[in-house]
Order: structure tokens, then C-alpha cells, then sequence
């Protein structure tokens, strides 16, 4: 991170995009192709990397210059709602037993969780 405040991972979108009913990213009188706009970042909020310090002064993840770390769809699904949930299940080709990193120490197994059993329906 040496040239890097804080870095997040994000997706990358490289579409015709408006906010609060202004275009984004283009000029619709002067349609460019969508290969050249430039790209819009969104956090996926999965992955954050800060300093502690910028942190306790500022108070959020996000400091001075950023990097993006851009990731797919799969590795974006934000898991809000059954909806969203389900969506994961479905990036996964669901299987109880995939673990996606080898080794169990990267791998905790909440779907046998007795704590979360009441919880999720499967």
C-alpha cells in the first residue's frame, strides 16, 4: 500500500450510469462507446485495508487515495437478505461441504452451526 491511503475491493462498472438524474459518466450528446467511458467503482464491501491511525482520526475505512481491488459478481454477493443468500447459494453451485480455501483455517462452517440452524432455512 505504499502509494495507497486505504484500499477496498469493488466492481467495475463500464455502462451509460446517471446519479440523482445527471449522467455519470458520459455526455449524452456525444455518445462514446461503452468500451471507452470511464468506469464507475462500486465497494462491495467485503475487503478493507486501512491504517489504524488514518482510521481513529478520521473514523471511516475510506482514507485519501484509494485502491480498487475489482472483483466479479461472485465474489461481490453481499449477503443482506434471504434473496441475496440465495444468490450466493446459487455462485456456489451450493454444496454443505465446498469449502472455497483450502484448509479449515480460513474456513468456518456456519451452515452446520447449531447456533444458526434456527435461522436459515436450507
Amino acid at each position: 500500500m505504499n502509494n495507497y491511503d486505504s484500499a477496498t475491493t469493488a466492481t467495475k462498472l463500464q455502462t451509460y450510469s446517471w446519479f440523482k438524474n445527471q449522467p455519470l459518466n458520459y455526455n449524452p450528446n456525444l455518445m462514446a462507446q461503452t468500451q471507452e467511458l470511464t468506469p464507475v467503482y462500486a465497494e462491495t464491501s467485503g475487503v478493507y485495508v486501512l491504517r489504524k491511525a488514518d482510521y481513529l482520526k478520521s473514523n471511516t475505512r475510506i482514507n485519501g487515495k484509494v485502491f480498487f481491488e475489482e472483483v466479479g459478481p461472485r465474489e461481490a454477493v453481499d449477503i443482506d437478505n434471504p434473496e441475496d443468500f440465495a444468490l450466493a447459494k446459487n455462485f456456489l453451485n451450493f454444496n454443505p461441504q465446498y469449502v472455497p480455501l483450502r484448509g479449515s483455517e480460513y474456513f468456518v462452517n456456519l451452515m452446520n452451526s447449531s447456533a444458526r440452524k434456527n435461522e436459515i432455512n436450507l
